[in-house]
């Protein structure tokens, strides 16, 4: 049960009432909303919070994520717990566009993340590299990279490392300590002298 006092099933069960009647784009935004907001705040891990979704309703939200603006945000999210692919589709584009809300843009990279398939390194690593790309999206691609436990994406955080700016840099190592695939290229980029074993700090060291 989250803090609505609801269980999962009732938040979802709300959600699809809410479909079935008069639905204005703004309440539909809403509505998903609702649902993001109240799941990620209950205990259930996004494979439970997919399977309380059937398939009727996960087209409806599919559907959402190439909808009005206000509505794709929480559409995606959602859709994103079922690894769908037109919701991944639909973030990837919302995250590459420069003229998006920079939040907005953030939060599906976070999104993104969660679901970690592989296929989002290569869109993470262009945020990353991007200098016209605000800092937060950078950061949150960084995290995504380190957190993904993957090889390829931990390598590709350490193969951008030199070209950084400075206050990228610690969020980088920061997140090369989240997974265990991301310590061991960490280890490794300083054993080769990519990655100055001064710019480790005792606390990322702890964190390995």
């Amino acid at each position: 049960i989250n803090y609505s006092g609801r269980t999962p099933q009732e938040i979802v069960a709300d959600l699809k009432k809410s479909f079935d009647g008069p639905m204005t784009w703004q309440r539909t935004a809403q509505s998903l909303q609702e649902v993001v907001d109240a799941l990620m705040q209950s205990n259930v891990t996004a494979d439970q919070r997919a399977a309380l979704f059937d398939e009727p309703l996960r087209q409806r939200i599919e559907k959402t994520c190439n909808g009005k603006a206000a509505a794709r945000l929480p559409a995606c999210i959602v859709a994103l717990w079922w690894h769908s692919p037109v919701a991944a589709q639909a973030a990837r584009s919302i995250v590459a566009d420069m003229w998006a809300d920079s939040s907005t843009r953030a939060q599906l990279v976070r999104a993104l993340a969660e679901s970690n398939g592989p296929e989002n390194i290569a869109s993470f690593n262009t945020l990353v590299r991007d200098n016209n790309t605000p800092i937060l999206i950078r950061q949150s691609a960084v995290d995504a990279l380190g957190s993904m436990n993957d090889k390829a994406a931990a390598k590709a955080l350490v193969d951008d490392y030199a070209t950084m700016p400075p206050d990228l840099k610690p969020m980088a190592i920061n997140a090369l300590t989240h997974s265990v695939a991301a310590g061991m290229e960490l280890m490794a980029a300083i054993s080769a002298k990519v990655i100055d074993v001064n710019d480790v700090t005792a606390n990322h060291a702890r964190q390995l």
